[in-house]
């Protein structure tokens, strides 16, 4: 869990290098790009200059035919396989990618002010690279001229709630496919043994911890041989379950609630049905058939997809004064694509783009669903015309109980009515420090009503870094690329090390 811990926190150190002027020569096969705030023209996602002045007879279907014939700059994203079925769909484009540290909006904005922008960014951590900040200090253009006017790709064919997770001070900055949403996932097979309906889940958390238990059994040790639930992470959708937001928009943070402190209470006392970790043996797994419910994000396969047995999925019981209310369901993303302000071709950018989000995506679910196609569970698509065409052509084939589970998912889906905040700037210090201190009152470390007070504190001074400047994020995105660099010269150093003992090894035999 420490190693977890630092390692989020390390996350933290590199999504925030949001000052210009940084460098580095870290390279990853499907990085995204990054910069900082440097104040530049916005051209608001209406294409170049000339396409855009009134009287020159050009709509906006003769720039994306215009588009068809340019050459795009891609910043950050996949390897070339992935863009491969894009450049066979239009073999008069050309596609330029470079591959820079990803999650690093310090270069992009760097980029930006040396006039040499790609025409499109790409990132998968939206703590790291925060759309809030890319947007407020106009890192990228808005494009809802595109999500208006593109008839394929258009924002009246998307769900309701998508330009929830993308969209600052009125206008839409982004675009994306996957969306995540933590839920209940349970096997049913272990229900019918406990005699409790596999078709019905628990509704509240008095109902969740009397399943718990009746799921739970032990040997004649007193070791868990059958385990009700576990509970690994995904607090936030917990504290979510209640409608109270435990954060505002512009991240600041309000942790020590009455209805976070319960939460952490009934989440101690399903560690006291089975007594702790000590009395779990490393048999208890999910895949093997041993553990009865989870909360996981079903927005990808994880629990969802087994050899042995059937799943249910719903919404995390709620607390029980909400017993009358629609459950609350959390939806939130991680990766999003934009297109740099003043890129040079912001049209061609919308072509890959949206193939990104739509055929890029649908090529890889096509070939897991070609691999594995009994047990395929394809990531949820926010975009329905290319889902609906993957499920057309391979849903039958999964297993039954398979495939009722991914129409229950998109059931639940249409219920998503609370976010869970991951664009906030401050994220990336904070999400370290909630999840070490919800551990420790998980774990009993500490107590409930002590580490609340103390996380609020630190999230307040957190904030208050941010917004008064003293964090220093130029000095720490510089010592991090010293830590990036000190670990390589060590690898280097060790490997070396390695090959000269081996050199000694041969000359004396």
């Amino acid at each position: 869990m420490k190693k977890l811990v630092s390692t989020m926190i390390l996350l933290t150190m590199i999504s925030t290098l949001l000052f210009s002027g940084c460098k580095s020569t870290e390279k990853t096969k499907n990085a995204g790009k990054s910069g900082s705030g440097t104040e530049v023209t916005d051209n608001s996602g209406k294409g170049s200059e000339k396409d855009t002045k009134k009287g020159t007879g050009n709509t906006f279907e003769d720039r994306m035919k215009a588009a068809e014939k340019s050459t795009i700059t891609v910043g950050g994203g996949f390897d070339e396989g992935y863009y491969a079925p894009f450049l066979r769909q239009y073999p008069d484009l050309k596609l330029k990618i470079e591959t820079m540290p990803y999650g690093n909006l310090a270069l992009l904005a760097s980029a930006i002010a040396a006039g040499n922008q790609p025409d499109m960014y790409f990132t998968r951590d939206m703590t790291s690279s925060p759309l809030v900040y890319a947007s407020k200090e106009k890192l990228i253009q808005p494009l809802d001229d595109y999500l208006n006017n593109d008839p394929e790709y258009n924002l009246k064919n998307l769900p309701d709630w998508y330009p929830d997770y993308t969209t600052y001070d009125g206008k839409i900055y982004a675009v994306y496919t996957d969306v995540s949403s933590e839920a209940l996932v349970w096997n049913k097979d272990l229900f019918k043994k406990a005699g409790l309906d596999p078709d019905t889940p628990p509704q509240t958390r008095s109902e969740f911890l009397d399943y718990a238990k009746k799921l739970t059994a032990f040997d004649s040790n007193g070791m868990v041989k059958e385990l009700g639930y576990r509970c690994g992470g995904g607090f936030e959708a917990w504290i979510l379950s209640t409608g109270k937001q435990y954060q505002e928009k512009d991240g600041k943070v309000n942790i020590n609630t009455p209805e976070v402190a319960n939460t952490f209470e009934f989440l101690k006392k399903t560690i006291g049905i089975y007594g702790g970790d000590d009395k779990i043996p490393d048999t208890i797994n999910w895949d093997k058939g041993n553990i009865a419910m989870v909360n996981t994000d079903i927005g990808y396969s994880n629990n969802m997809k087994n050899k042995n047995f059937a799943v249910g999925i719903a919404p995390l019981p709620r607390p029980d004064e909400l017993k009358d209310h629609e459950p609350y369901v959390t939806g939130y993303i991680n990766q999003w694509y934009g297109i740099p302000t003043g890129a040079k071709n912001p049209d061609g950018a919308w072509l890959l783009l949206k193939y990104c989000v739509t055929g890029g995506v649908s090529n890889v679910m096509e070939g897991e669903a070609i691999d594995h196609p009994e047990t395929w569970v394809p990531v949820f698509m926010a975009e329905p015309a290319a889902k609906n065409a993957l499920f057309d052509k391979y849903l039958d084939n999964t297993r039954p109980d398979i495939k009722q589970s991914v129409l229950d998912r998109e059931e639940l889906y249409k219920k998503i009515n609370i976010t869970r905040s991951t664009n906030s700037l401050i994220n990336a210090k904070w999400n370290g420090v909630m999840v070490d201190g919800m551990f420790k009152m998980l774990n009993g470390e500490v107590t409930v009503t002590d580490e609340l007070a103390a996380l609020q504190k630190q999230a307040d001074q957190i904030y208050e870094d941010y917004q008064s400047g003293k964090i220093n994020l130029k000095d720490e995105a510089k010592k991090e690329e010293e830590r990036i660099a000190k670990e390589k010269a060590d690898a280097e150093k060790k490997e070396k090390d390695k090959e000269g003992e081996k050199t000694e090894g041969g000359d004396k035999k």
